[in-house]
């Protein structure tokens, strides 16, 4: 991870990434498996909005991670820029994703809405896709005071 250290906010980015990966690692069987990701998250007014602009809440956000990681999918990822600015962290992400024969490379832009200790906001946003939508999504959110919350 790149620029990991010095900014409080990376390093709580940098430890929930790497709480994610510590579950992925001993395996999941139940949404409680990833209670590891709790310590870096506002759990109560945690949401995660994904490519597609759906929101999860922390229990719903749980469960899908436990569906996916259940289908046999590996997981990699490489993060090439982070970037934090006020309360918001930015991340410039390529996931590889390996299913069986299949293969998926996405590259990425997260931004997280912090308080000073825990993630209150992740929204994801397929860089592949248009830059200005990525961008114009990133700005409606932090419009709507969604990032900063």
């Amino acid at each position: 991870m790149t620029e990991s250290t010095g900014r409080p906010l990376r390093k709580l980015v940098a430890g929930f990434c790497e709480a994610q990966a510590k579950v992925l690692a001993a395996g999941v069987s139940s949404p409680a498996d990833w209670a590891p990701m709790a310590k870096f998250l506002a759990v109560k007014e945690f949401k995660r909005v994904g490519a597609y602009l759906e929101e999860l809440d922390y229990a719903e956000y749980c469960k899908f991670l436990t569906k996916w990681a259940a289908g046999g999918t590996r997981f990699e990822m490489t993060e090439f820029h982070t970037t934090e600015v006020g309360n918001t962290v930015f991340q410039e992400i390529e996931e590889r994703h390996f299913r069986g024969d299949t293969f998926i490379r996405k590259n990425v832009i997260a931004a997280g809405g912090h308080t000073m200790r825990r993630l209150r906001r992740c929204v994801r946003v397929p860089s592949s896709c248009d830059p200005s939508r990525a961008r114009n999504c990133l700005a409606s959110e932090a419009r709507r005071g969604r990032l900063s919350r």
